[in-house]
């Protein structure tokens, strides 16, 4: 991440490539996540699961089925489709209206930002935790009415960032507000779900 910042190139993160718009098409660096950041850690109850962005939908769910339990939304290329992809696009699926979107689910995600740093982006954050958090509670604030008077009417939605519920009490739900992102905003590298 560092290197294509300091010589303005473009870079894609990768999963299957299984997206039908080119999202991880670049004239710059792919990063295929599936060879080496494809861990998969179930938590000791079986309630989460905190996987690499290169594991795939159905190898989790496989994980997760001895405790009874699998990630909600099921995309029809589970079998290929990997968790950082399905976060990436806010997937969801033919059961959307039980299971809703990825952003249901997800909790915590450990990511790369533009100029290498390491950051936490997790739900149900304070918004004085860090300057980023209080700068987006901030701007979301501030224009929550137009935030609001914009979203369709509809609840399956892909119309831009995930920003509308993002803020509620003085806290952010960053982990949520960066699914569907498609990678413009930070490259994952473990992402933890409520399975």
């Amino acid at each position: 991440m560092k290197f294509a910042s300091l010589n303005n190139l473009p870079l894609a993160s990768r999963g299957a490539a299984s997206g039908l718009a080119g999202e991880s098409l670049t004239t710059g660096i792919v990063l295929d996540l599936t060879r080496y950041m494809n861990s998969i850690t179930i938590a000791a109850d079986g309630l989460t699961v905190t996987a690499g962005p290169g594991a795939v939908l159905d190898d989790v769910n496989n994980a997760l089925a001895k405790f009874g339990r699998k990630i909600g939304p099921d995309p029809s290329s589970s079998n290929r489709a990997t968790i950082g992809g399905c976060l990436a696009n806010n997937a969801t699926g033919a059961h959307w209206l039980k299971y809703g979107y990825f952003s249901r689910h997800v909790k915590r995600v450990q990511a790369v930002l533009a100029d290498g740093s390491i950051v936490i982006f997790a739900n149900d954050t304070d918004k004085n935790s860090s300057s980023l958090s209080q700068k987006l509670h901030d701007l979301l604030q501030d224009f929550r009415e137009v935030i609001k008077a914009a979203q369709p009417r509809t609840k399956r939605t892909r119309a831009g960032y995930n920003i509308a519920d993002v803020v509620h009490d003085g806290r952010l739900d960053l982990a949520s507000f960066i699914a569907g992102s498609e990678g413009t905003l930070a490259i994952y590298t473990e992402i933890t779900l409520a399975s």
